[in-house]
């Protein structure tokens, strides 16, 4: 519906959250009057409709019949009594997500009222708040010594805070640092147009118009000639603590892609790279999440790296690890929708694997076939950011049956990044194939002419001449 027009970041933002439910409060006056394909299109996209008996308190002295926003605004004190969960954070309809919200329900689940002030120097703004379910019954509707024996006895403490609103709840630039970095937003609540501020942080279609416009760059060539090119790729870097291997890896990929965007989300971690990312040689948008070791996580995966794939905005993606060595620009076009190393030292899927990939793969694509069925996808892989926002949508992800993968695959290789990808994109018909600008270091290379010769053709992913090369670990240290 037109209403819920930032849906699939919400439904992103609830999976990453390890699946929360996607709520939707509505009187039961305006529930009845729905279609039932109304409904049932909220149920296909995992909403679940929460009737409530008034959205002005009974009994209010002041109201207005038209004009006002107090429906709007009361009928969100009925968060406060989902008492089932652990937590529960209101969200206004007009935000998009753009990150990560576990911390806020983390956080709120420890006993904390969270809010942030508004973006015009309000100091709360009802748009968004997050709060431990199962004691406002009792706040609001027991004396204040009845409130502090039920306190006491339920053993909980509650207190309030304020998060920053630049990152939780985005309202303009007002109030948010010179420079602040877009890639930190995690909720984006208002300007829904651009301003008059260039800084200004925007809606994800807002942020792609406004790149499409600056596409083009200023480089040199190898003659010391200025010439314009469009930029097509961008580089997503999921980081942890290999400071080296960080460092080496944006220093290169800066180097030789000079115009490029560079996306580096941190998992966790001890090591802050925020500051590299602020040096102008360096020049990369920087984020940082909880640590999941989302490589063994697809669904975390899936959703963070759509997230990069909309934020960085070039027409492809290529996917970096702080093992990858960048020894010049890749060479021509990018021939399939995604490719990587030619991993035959890895096993092939199963038959049955591939006939049910084909099969799903169909109904976007209608002579669709599995052509790889190895894995790949790599630090050093490129990706079609076109495949990655449809194969990677939560409602495609959840449309695989992973059970069923790892009956056939086994646990490891089906939670794999590598393998979860080329699954996600097959299952929606588009093409992986090993691309000759991704290469594999190999430990156990022979010198002998005739040796070295057989074991290139056993092992293709051997291309010391590759743009990118996979596997250097002595990087990690």
């Amino acid at each position: 519906p037109k209403v819920l027009q930032y849906l699939d970041s919400a439904k992103a933002a609830a999976l990453s959250a390890n699946k929360a439910d996607l709520l939707l409060l509505m009187t039961e006056t305006d529930a009845a009057s729905m279609t039932a394909a109304l409904r049932a299109n909220l149920e296909k996209e995992g909403i679940q409709v929460r009737t409530v008996d008034w959205s002005l308190p009974p009994g209010m002295r002041f109201t207005k019949e038209e004009n006002w926003c107090g429906q709007k605004d009361f009928i969100r004190l009925h968060a406060l009594g989902l008492d089932e969960y652990d937590a529960v954070a209101y969200f206004d309809n007009d935000i998009e997500f753009q990150g990560d919200i576990t911390p806020l329900l983390r956080c709120a689940s420890t006993g904390h009222f969270l809010s942030t002030n508004g973006g015009i120097g309000e100091a709360l703004n009802v748009g968004f708040f997050a709060l431990q379910q199962g004691f406002f019954h009792t706040l609001f509707y027991k004396r204040s010594s009845s409130l502090r024996a039920m306190m006491a006895r339920l053993g909980r403490k509650w207190t309030s805070a304020q998060v920053d609103k630049c990152v939780w709840n985005y309202q303009t630039s007002f109030q948010c640092r010179r420079g602040f970095n877009c890639g930190r937003v995690r909720v984006h609540h208002k300007p829904t147009r651009p301003g008059t501020d260039p800084e200004e942080c925007l809606k994800s279609q807002l942020m792609q118009q406004r790149s499409l416009t600056s596409a083009r760059s200023i480089s040199v060539d190898s003659g010391g000639s200025l010439q314009a090119r469009d930029v097509e790729v961008g580089f997503y870097f999921p980081v942890h603590d290999q400071v080296e291997g960080v460092v080496e890896v944006i220093r290169s990929a800066r180097q030789f892609y000079p115009e490029s965007p560079i996306f580096v989300l941190q998992d966790g971690g001890s090591v802050d790279f925020g500051n590299l990312c602020k040096q102008e040689r360096f020049r990369c948008t920087f984020e940082r999440m909880p640590g999941e070791n989302s490589r063994w996580n697809p669904h975390s995966w899936f959703a963070r790296m759509r997230r990069a794939a909309e934020l960085v905005n070039t027409r492809y993606i290529i996917y970096l690890e702080p093992d990858v060595k960048i020894l010049r620009r890749h060479k021509g076009d990018f021939p399939h929708d995604a490719g990587g190393v030619y991993d035959n030292f890895n096993p092939t899927m199963s038959k049955e694997t591939k006939a049910y990939l084909e099969r799903l793969g169909r109904t976007r694509n209608p002579h669709f076939n599995v052509t790889w069925e190895h894995f790949g996808l790599c630090g050093g892989s490129y990706y079609r950011t076109e495949a990655v926002l449809d194969a990677f949508r939560p409602e495609h992800v959840l449309g695989i049956d992973w059970r069923r993968l790892r009956e056939h695959e086994g646990m490891d290789k089906t939670m794999s990044s590598d393998f979860a990808m080329a699954v996600a994109l097959a299952a929606r018909g588009w093409t992986v194939y090993p691309w000759q600008e991704s290469a594999q270091k190999f430990s156990d290379v022979p010198s002998a002419p005739a040796a070295l010769a057989k074991f290139k053709a056993q092992w293709p992913a051997l291309n010391p001449r590759a743009a990118f090369q996979h596997n250097h670990k002595e990087l990690y240290h």
